[in-house]
């Protein structure tokens, strides 16, 4: 689990720095690119966004595994009585 948490550590972080560039370039919106560059920074933080979503769908995923693998033996022993 350390490798899925420090995907999700590393995929807040470009979240956090592009919701900072996001909130400067609307402060700051009077270049002719503003938008093109607004546009750019929303359609990164929208896929990190998808991205950390799947991550936790995936952590999920791990926890359901790893607690049927811990109720499997359980189980058999009961069987087997």
């Amino acid at each position: 689990m350390d490798i899925i948490n420090a995907v999700e550590s590393t995929l807040k972080a470009r979240m956090d720095e592009y919701a900072f560039k996001i909130n400067s370039c609307i402060q700051n919106q009077h270049s002719e690119e503003s938008i093109d560059k607004l546009l750019l920074l929303i359609a990164k933080y929208s896929k990190v966004s998808n991205e950390i979503g799947v991550l936790q769908n995936i952590k999920t995923q791990l926890s359901s595994f790893a607690q049927s693998q811990e109720a499997e033996p359980e189980m058999d022993t009961e069987d087997e009585d």
